[in-house]
């Protein structure tokens, strides 16, 4: 504890030790050793002198006679430039100027973000290298379709000599016989028997409206008809029960084909010796797993078309006989769709799924059950062969 509670002030200490030899800083003027306090100044009302007021111009120059005043600095600087400074921004000032981007045309779609994932990290399907993509839409024949313009008005004249009072009541007694026809006949299912029943009552309150609707109203007798025909000319194979059978059968077909398999373990492993001897390519190849991979995806196929029957058959009870042949080549499809999904994970594009085959045989039925999925598929498969980020270099396999 301090004895003397001044001992580290100006007070104990005194002035000579405490305070420099050109003066007191604390008061203006005065002489060296001095030590008197001076009060401050009184502040004027309204101004606060708390805080350490800035230095003027003319203080600096007074603290600091020696020193170049700002005007003439910059002068200086102006008339005589840094040339190291110059010397060392002079390559920098060469730099080409980045060119800007062209402006997109109105409607036209946002730009690919930069730095796109590849591989298994994210599945793109605009990716395009060289025209390697798969499109559903552009697969298989394109038909022209016919674009109804618009109606014209009608001549009162025309209409009155055309359209006569026999000719609408023929129409209306085609009307009449359609609906009778409908309400019994066996292979109709029930929303293609509304669709029909809707169009007839479409086509009397056009015949009610006015005379110069019966084209329209035609129009929709017609397209009823069409629909009718189509469901009475059906052939019995188009029918769900036979359907149906077939699809029994695939499966049954499936399930011989595993039996085989287990049965003929010497003809696959003689199979896999004799495709060695054919070269380097088929060292990896496994009959086996092959033969199980398209059993898998027909399996796919029978479970994807019994799921569809059920659906419209049962459930939404709008079978159409006219779409009986997809039922027919799905299972077909799903098998050779298993095929190329055990070529594909050959490949090393999908190097998780060799771990074990039980992999490659969901994504086979899967790929067999929804066969829009290999689209996806071959897609990803594709990009690995895209570009990198970079933009010049192809992907590899992992």
């Amino acid at each position: 504890m301090l004895t003397n509670p001044d001992e580290g002030s100006v007070k104990g200490k005194g002035a000579e030790t405490m305070l420099p030899r050109r003066g007191d800083p604390f008061r203006a003027g005065a002489p060296a050793g001095s030590a008197a306090p001076v009060p401050p100044p009184a502040a004027p009302r309204g101004v606060d002198l708390s805080g350490t007021p800035d230095l003027t111009a003319d203080d600096l120059a007074k603290l600091f006679p020696d020193a170049p005043s700002p005007n003439a600095l910059a002068a200086e600087n102006a008339a005589a430039p840094d040339e190291a400074f110059e010397a060392t921004m002079a390559p920098y000032a060469t730099l080409p100027a980045e060119p800007a981007a062209p402006a997109a045309p109105p409607g036209a779609a946002p730009p690919a973000p930069q730095g796109r994932q590849t591989g298994n990290n994210m599945y793109d399907p605009d990716i395009q290298w060289l025209g390697l993509q798969i499109n559903p839409d552009e697969i298989g024949i394109k038909t022209t379709e016919f674009v109804r313009p618009d109606a014209v008005q009608a001549d009162t004249g025309l209409v009155a000599f055309l359209v006569t009072d026999e000719r609408l009541k023929q129409r209306w007694k085609e009307i009449d016989d359609l609906e009778a026809v409908v309400t019994t006949a066996p292979k109709i299912s029930l929303k293609v028997a509304q669709e029909m029943l809707d169009r007839l009552a479409t086509a009397r309150n056009l015949l009610l409206g006015a005379r110069d609707q019966i084209e329209d109203a035609e129009r929709q007798i017609g397209e009823a008809r069409y629909i009718y025909e189509r469901a009475r000319r059906s052939k019995w194979f188009e029918q769900p029960s036979i359907i149906f059978g077939f699809q029994l059968i695939m499966m049954l077909i499936m399930v011989g084909g595993f039996i085989w398999m287990l049965g003929a373990v010497d003809v696959l492993v003689a199979v896999d010796g004799n495709l060695r001897r054919l070269g380097p390519a088929f060292d990896t190849l496994s009959v086996a797993v092959l033969w199980a991979s398209i059993l898998w995806g027909g399996l796919g196929g029978v479970t994807g078309a019994f799921w569809n029957l059920w659906r419209h058959v049962a459930e939404k009870k709008d079978f159409d006989a006219s779409f009986s042949v997809w039922y027919y080549t799905y299972p077909l499809l799903g098998m050779m769709l298993g095929a190329f999904v055990y070529v594909v994970v050959l490949s090393g594009v999908l190097s998780f799924l060799q771990e074990t085959p039980l992999f490659l045989f969901i994504l086979a039925w899967a790929v067999g059950f929804q066969q829009n999925l290999i689209f996806k598929l071959v897609n990803n498969v594709l990009k690995r062969f895209g570009p990198d980020d970079a933009g010049d270099t192809p992907q590899t396999a992992a």
